[in-house]
């Protein structure tokens, strides 16, 4: 997306000049510049998210109740990039969206 694209004629206006480059946003560089760091984050988050679950189970196995809480958490944690990728999806802004594999 560009001030071009937006058809608003951003730039004739002078009080809307100034959010000429908020409107033409590029996630892109963003992600390239940040990306080997939340992938680190992702992975640290997705290890102590299996370590929860396992925690968890344990609990439930000494009669804890709140093992489940532990489970759920353990859960949420570990998919957490899937739960991110799906939100933004969902809100239009796709760009942002972390893909692995590509």
């Amino acid at each position: 997306m560009n001030i071009e694209t937006l058809e608003m004629g951003v730039m004739q206006v002078p009080k809307l000049a100034a959010f000429a480059p908020v409107l033409a946003f590029n996630a892109t560089n963003i992600i390239n510049k940040f990306l080997p760091v939340v992938i680190i984050i992702m992975a640290v988050v997705f290890i102590l998210g299996i370590i929860a679950i396992v925690a968890g189970a344990r609990r439930i196995q000494n009669g804890d109740t709140d093992g489940v809480l532990g489970i759920v958490a353990g859960i949420v944690m570990a998919a957490a990039p899937i739960i991110m990728g799906a939100i933004y999806v969902a809100f239009g802004m796709s760009q942002a969206a972390i893909t692995f594999g590509q």
